[in-house]
């Protein structure tokens, strides 16, 4: 009777165990997982098109004066994206353990030698941190009083931040490729280091370098367009509704086309004259 009593006991504990693994403040967690989900899947696809709008006026016909106003850019717009494409990262975070760990290439991850690991932590840099840090700044900037952005202490505790979040992505991409994180991260983690070491805050860094801002917002739209397009497409092929060879000549003609235009606009803009040393490099 007392080992009966027992065993019951323990499979209560066990049960009650389960239950609350299953549960997030008390709900199920496949449902939290659920809306998530959906979340990030509309937020996804908002911050794709509204970039690759914004990303055709500003980068494609759009110009940036000599005062640093955003020409073709449309305020509204412009929030819309970066609240998108921030909503879209940040609800990826509790699928961290269930972001992809394969590529669809025309090589494999043996004749890179890479293993599957290390293809999930380079998605992991690109695919979550990438959007999360692309807009970390503008929004800030477009979205705090003047005072709070003259405040050097909270600029160098964003700065902080940001620069840490931008080193562990390199820690994530750097089996992949070193130099791509200098697509993904490095003009943050710069203006991040810039902000840390040279004592401005973040209105005076805006106030002497009028370009290196919509530098980021510009950079935005590349990355966030980028990263947005392919794992929609990676999507659709994992729900078998394009095939591997579909969605790789749709990445290999969007994304040259979008770096090499964005390349061409900034050199147009003579962007070595106009950047301080921390983004430049």
């Amino acid at each position: 009777s007392r080992e009966s009593d027992h065993t019951h006991t323990q499979i209560i504990m066990v049960s009650s165990k389960k239950e609350r693994n299953y549960t997030f403040l008390g709900v199920d967690k496949r449902y939290v997982q659920t809306y998530t989900g959906l979340l990030h899947a509309i937020s996804s696809l908002a911050a794709l098109i509204f970039g690759n709008y914004l990303y055709a006026r500003c980068i494609l016909l759009g110009s940036i004066d000599s005062e640093g106003s955003s020409g073709y850019y449309h305020d509204e717009l412009q929030t819309l994206f970066y609240v998108s494409a921030l909503v879209s990262g940040l609800t990826l975070l509790p699928f961290w353990d269930k972001v992809q760990s394969w590529q669809l290439s025309t090589t494999t991850l043996e004749e890179k030698g890479l293993s599957h690991g290390q293809m999930q932590n380079f998605n992991r840099g690109r695919g979550v941190l990438a959007t999360i840090l692309a807009v970390a700044y503008p929004l800030i900037h477009r979205h705090s009083s003047e005072g709070v952005l003259k405040n050097v202490m909270f600029s160098r505790a964003v700065g902080a931040v940001v620069a840490t979040v931008a080193y562990y992505q390199y820690t994530l991409i750097r089996d992949y490729g070193k130099t791509l994180f200098i697509v993904y991260g490095g003009s943050k983690l710069g203006y991040s280091l810039h902000l840390m070491l040279s004592g401005d805050s973040l209105y005076s860094l805006k106030e002497d370098y009028p370009y290196a801002m919509e530098y980021l917002e510009k950079e935005a739209l590349l990355v966030v367009g980028c990263v947005q397009f392919g794992f929609m497409w990676y999507y659709l092929h994992s729900r078998k509704l394009a095939s591997k060879e579909l969605v790789q000549n749709a990445c290999k003609r969007y994304h040259p086309i979008f770096l090499f235009t964005f390349v061409i606009h900034i050199t147009m803009d003579k962007w070595w004259k106009l950047l301080p040393w921390s983004i430049s490099w």
